[in-house]
């Protein structure tokens, strides 16, 4: 029991976080976290360089020309598969609510976000961009807040960067997402996920299982 109320106790002490994010073909980033009025201090950084296989020469004969439009295939997808966990009833509107309650629950105190985002698919890139368009409609509306993103229909791109500068109450933030993550419609959103991702498993298993059973 004490243990549990000075873990609340320090729970309730503010939290500053300071975030820089940029990708372009590499993913760089940094976090620095501060606790107890700066008397501790965390720091992390990450480096990730996107490994580019190099071309062949010359044609290669008995290379199969199969797995590039495999690939289009799958992430085109995955993308529906997305779209279509955020169409399940009330699950937009609770994730919303959740930026909403975030956005009024986290001090904002600097955030600047640039880039340039595309699906593949235009009509998929259009829908998405809608739901966007939502979400940083009600960010943008806080002052301190500067988001320039830009669409892109003919080609699938995610070029992005931002830094950020909040304060956080780590128990009012961990109520906020348990009241999220809790609520029917995340539940029915998770279970469709659920059922999503087996039905995905099964069809790649058929696929892998095709050539065998037809040899």
């Amino acid at each position: 029991m004490i243990c549990f109320t000075i873990t609340l106790i320090l729970l309730t002490f503010p939290v500053d976080i300071t975030v820089h994010v940029q990708r372009y073909g590499t993913f760089r980033g940094w976090v620095m976290i501060g606790w107890l009025f700066g008397k501790v201090r965390l720091s992390t950084k990450s480096d990730r360089q996107k490994i580019i296989q190099p071309e062949p020469l010359g044609p290669i004969p008995d290379a199969p020309l199969a797995p590039e439009p495999v690939q289009k295939i799958s992430r085109r997808q995955t993308i529906s598969y997305i779209m279509a966990i955020l169409k399940t009833r009330g699950f937009f509107k609770r994730l919303t609510r959740l930026l909403e309650d975030l956005v009024t629950g986290v001090r904002i105190r600097a955030l600047n976000i640039s880039g340039r985002i595309g699906l593949g698919d235009p009509a998929e890139t259009g829908r998405f961009w809608g739901m966007l368009s939502i979400v940083t409609g009600l960010v943008a509306m806080i002052p301190p807040v500067a988001i320039l993103l830009e669409p892109d229909f003919e080609q699938a791109v995610l070029e992005i960067e931002g830094r950020g500068t909040f304060r956080i109450i780590p128990l009012r933030l961990c109520l906020i997402i348990l009241l999220f993550l809790l609520s029917p419609p995340t539940l029915r959103a998770g279970w469709r996920g659920l059922k999503i991702g087996v039905h995905r498993r099964r069809e790649k298993g058929y696929r892998q299982n095709a050539p065998a059973q037809s040899s």
